[in-house]
């Protein structure tokens, strides 16, 4: 599935606009689809995997008719982000160094930042603190821990330094953020 761009978490938006023309066809390949999958036909499967395939390539073609080449993402650059973002997922709590990321994905540093450059336009710090902010958003909004507790869960080392570093983020104090929402 990461050979279809539109699964790419980071890379690309999960949105993909079809004109008349190619929502006509891909109807048309979904109609077989459920054809097939009714049927009791020799070789069923095989069939089914075929016309799934034949979608996302039609599907890939579209949403990609309008990149340059030179923008699109080399497969090893694609598979350094995929597991750069399981690594943020697993130990933003503790870990906000790109250099530790780096060390876990057995590159340098530069080299890391190079492909997060290259692929999103930001860095690697960037993208650790979006997770960080991201997870600090929940927790305001969707936990009864109080603000202190939030900056405690995402080992700050004080609510004064991560009420400095959201709004630094987002414009807003964490206890705006928390009343607004």
């Amino acid at each position: 599935m990461d050979s279809f761009p539109f699964y790419y978490s980071y890379q690309n938006p999960p949105i993909l606009q079809l004109d008349h023309n190619h929502t006509v066809n891909i109807k048309t390949k979904f109609d077989n689809l459920f054809k097939e999958y009714s049927s009791n036909n020799l070789l069923k499967e095989l069939k089914i995997v075929t016309i799934i395939s034949s979608i996302y390539i039609d599907l890939t073609r579209v949403y990609t008719a309008h990149v340059k080449p030179e923008n699109l993402i080399t497969s090893s650059y694609s598979k350094i982000l995929e597991q750069l973002e399981i690594l943020i997922n697993q130990y933003f709590y503790t870990e906000k160094l790109p250099s530790f990321y780096a060390d876990k994905l057995n590159i340098t540093t530069k080299h890391l930042n190079r492909v997060v450059k290259k692929t999103l336009n930001k860095t690697t710090s960037q993208l650790i603190s979006d997770r960080i902010l991201l997870e600090a958003k929940r927790l305001i909004v969707h936990s009864n821990n109080n603000l202190a507790q939030v900056a405690n869960t995402l080992e700050f080392s004080d609510y004064a330094y991560f009420s400095k570093f959201f709004k630094s983020k987002t414009g807003i104090t964490p206890l705006a953020f928390k009343k607004k929402y």
